[in-house]
């Protein structure tokens, strides 16, 4: 297991973008925490959440970062796809930048993990927090929590659905 240890939390930053984030929003604000969340350019945004777009780690995200007290933010790439550079990480994340990933690492790497599951009949469900490196889906796992997904789901959206259920619970955790 990796140590990560934030001092006093009051800011979340997402990198990415899923049909949930609402939720994780809402749940942040429950807890009085800041929400950013910048999504990738080019990808479908639910209109009800505030986001920036952005392409690359640009002028305008550093000025946004450097604005942070990075002791009490705690950053999150979570459906995002872009592949951070280690310069990036250490500079304006201070290494502390972590990804949720939805099946059993080292196993099932990258965005196609739900098609993996199905063509592998694998019904063992995982979901994952790692520290964030340059390589993908490669940092220390911080925390996981593993189920069975149900025999009556079979479909990859009623498995994409399931999944998404329990990255939720396990954010919220």
């Amino acid at each position: 297991m990796s140590i990560f240890k934030i001092n006093k939390l009051k800011n979340i930053v997402f990198f990415g973008y899923l049909n949930y984030y609402s939720e994780l929003i809402k749940f942040n604000k429950y807890l009085k925490l800041n929400t950013q969340v910048f999504v990738p350019k080019g990808v479908k945004v639910d209109s009800k959440i505030k986001f920036k777009l952005f392409k690359n780690i640009d002028k305008n995200i550093i000025t946004y970062l450097n604005s942070l007290d990075t002791k009490n933010t705690l950053f999150i790439s979570l459906g995002c796809g872009y592949i951070f550079k280690k310069t990036e990480i250490k500079k304006y994340f201070n290494n502390k930048i972590v990804n949720f990933h939805n099946s059993r690492l080292p196993f099932n790497k990258g965005r196609a993990y739900v098609s993996w599951q199905i063509l592998n009949q694998d019904r063992i469900f995982n979901s994952a927090i790692h520290l964030l490196n340059e390589n993908i889906d490669d940092g220390g796992i911080i925390c996981e929590n593993a189920s069975v997904i149900p025999s009556n789901l079979t479909t990859p959206k009623q498995i994409q659905k399931y999944d998404d259920y329990q990255t939720i619970v396990l954010y919220k955790k």
